[in-house]
């Protein structure tokens, strides 16, 4: 009884932290990324010589954006496995799992 409970909370949570890994790194990459294109292109007026090199602290701030839009996959990874748990809702399945 116990094993089977331990089994059906593993294939459970295996169901939802992969679409919730995905969806972290997906929205961190693509908010950091909006965020390098605009110190790309302050490097590239540096280099024209018309601004002073840009500070960092854009960098840093795209980093912590992308970290915290990155929750809402993990978020929503959670959320899925407490309904699949609870009963109140149904994963879809993709594929075996380790």
């Amino acid at each position: 009884m116990i094993h089977r409970t331990i089994i059906r909370i593993r294939a459970a949570f295996n169901k939802a932290i992969r679409p919730a890994f995905w969806t972290a790194v997906w929205t961190f990459v693509g908010v950091f990324g909006f965020g390098m294109v605009g110190f790309l292109e302050s490097i590239q007026q540096w280099a024209g010589g018309s601004a002073d090199f840009p500070d960092l602290s854009v960098l840093r701030g795209a980093a912590v954006a992308g970290a915290m839009s990155a929750l809402v996959g993990f978020t929503g990874g959670a959320i899925r496995f407490v309904q699949a748990i609870s009963g109140h809702g149904t994963l879809p399945d993709y594929g075996e799992s380790d």
